[in-house]
């Protein structure tokens, strides 16, 4: 089968937006939570590739040219808001750019594709939108009749600078998706951060962060590393450090940490000595539309000078 050309693809688009969303008359599976379909050539990749960001934009967000209104309620196409108050937190909106290839990230899962399609953008480095899974499908009995389809639908805040998305196993036979990127804010260094957007049924969903050890639910991010030093005492600083790995296991993911204590002399990072090293496991699971985790070592390393000694079975060595 021939891929299709940029013009067929765009053609066929304008004919699906001119009519209604039902679809085709085949229809080998159930209405999804985005029902449209597009012509489909060797794979899902290839296809969703040859639509320009434009198109996918009045595709998966109807009403998107209303986001220069800070008073709009976004919507993606199976209606649901894009932005509630967990998603739009405390950050300020940024003035509303240009839909362009910047603005889109796609990424093969199997034989599917994500496409994250980036809409608004807030001061504090992160940046929001609609995230799809895509799938080519065939129909037995028509083999011309190749379609791609959106079957899971939702909103994904993560770090403007996306690096990489990735699905895994969560547990319970659900998946999460893991959107890593690089957030960057006026006057201070950049950080790198995995977003957690749980996947089920036709759903990517908003989920919070809730541990033992937090007073209240989080945003469910990973922040991979993490680093403080304490003031020169008697002419010697403790550094301490943490770093994150995200592991995908049988039972569902595990966030893996690392944290280093270091003493140093003077301001100067030269002549260190390591005084402590310790790893610690935080298993994730899903549970009542939320992320739960084991909690942290890093608090004890907000503050050096109480980290000797260190025990990381202490009471005091959470997070």
């Amino acid at each position: 089968m021939k891929t299709p050309t940029f013009a067929s693809a765009i053609t066929a688009l304008t004919l699906l937006l001119s009519g209604p969303l039902s679809g085709c008359a085949h229809r080998p599976h159930r209405p999804t939570a985005c029902s449209f379909r597009a012509p489909a050539g060797a794979d899902a990749l290839t296809t969703a590739s040859l639509i320009p960001p434009p198109v996918w934009a009045d595709l998966l967000a109807p009403d998107h040219r209303d986001r220069q209104d800070p008073l709009a309620e976004l919507h993606s196409c199976s209606g649901s808001a894009l932005i509630t108050p967990s998603l739009q937190g405390h950050a300020q909106r940024l003035p509303s750019r240009e839909i362009d290839e910047r603005s889109m990230t796609m990424t093969a899962v199997g034989d599917d594709v994500l496409l994250w399609l980036r809409l608004l953008d807030f001061d504090d480095g992160d940046s929001l939108g609609v995230l799809a899974l895509l799938s080519r499908h065939s129909i037995d009995d028509d083999p011309t009749g190749a379609h791609l389809e959106v079957r899971a639908v939702g909103t994904l805040r993560a770090p403007a600078i996306p690096l990489d998305l990735r699905v895994e196993p969560l547990g319970d036979g659900h998946r999460v998706i893991l959107a890593r990127g690089r957030r960057c804010r006026e006057e201070t260094p950049c950080v790198v951060e995995v977003q957690l957007l749980p996947w089920i049924g036709d759903r990517f969903v908003d989920a919070t962060l809730t541990s033992s050890s937090a007073t209240e639910p989080m945003p469910a991010r990973i922040r991979l590393r993490e680093a403080s030093a304490g003031a020169v005492v008697d002419g010697w600083r403790r550094e301490a450090e943490v770093r994150r790995t995200i592991r995908a296991e049988a039972s569902g993911l595990v966030v893996l940490e690392t944290l280093h204590v270091r003493r140093c002399p003077g301001a100067l990072p030269e002549g260190c000595e390591e005084e402590a090293k310790v790893h610690r496991e935080r298993p994730l699971r899903y549970r009542d539309a939320e992320l739960e985790i084991a909690p942290s070592i890093w608090p004890i390393a907000g503050s050096p000078e109480a980290l000797v000694p260190l025990d990381p079975d202490a009471p005091d060595a959470r997070g």
